[in-house]
C-alpha cells in the first residue's frame, strides 16, 4: 500500500472504528425513529397558538419539544456519522 493512499476501511482493525450499534443495533431501528418524527412533529404542533393557556400546557409543550429534539439528534447524529465512517 502506498503511504499516500488511505487504507479502505474493511482493513481497518474494528477497535479503530465508531460502534454505531451504541446508538442503534441496525438501520431498521434508526428506521423507525426516523419515521416516529413525523408524529413527535405532530404532536408538538398541536401547542402552537396554545402555550399561554396554562402552565400545565407550556410544561407539556416544553417537554414534546424536549422529545422530539432528543429524537432528532440521535436520529441526525448516526445518519451523520454513518455517513462519515467511509469518506475514502
Amino acid at each position: 500500500m502506498s503511504k499516500n493512499r488511505l487504507p479502505e476501511r474493511k482493513d481497518i482493525p474494528v477497535d479503530l472504528t465508531w460502534d454505531l450499534t451504541l446508538m442503534y443495533k441496525d438501520t431498521e431501528d434508526w428506521e423507525r425513529d426516523f419515521a416516529e418524527l413525523d408524529s413527535l412533529t405532530a404532536l408538538f404542533n398541536n401547542y402552537r397558538g396554545k402555550l399561554a393557556d396554562s402552565a400545565e400546557t407550556l410544561r407539556d409543550a416544553i417537554a414534546a419539544l424536549d422529545d422530539m429534539e432528543r429524537k432528532l439528534d440521535k436520529v441526525y447524529t448516526y445518519a451523520h456519522l454513518l455517513h462519515d465512517q467511509d469518506t475514502a
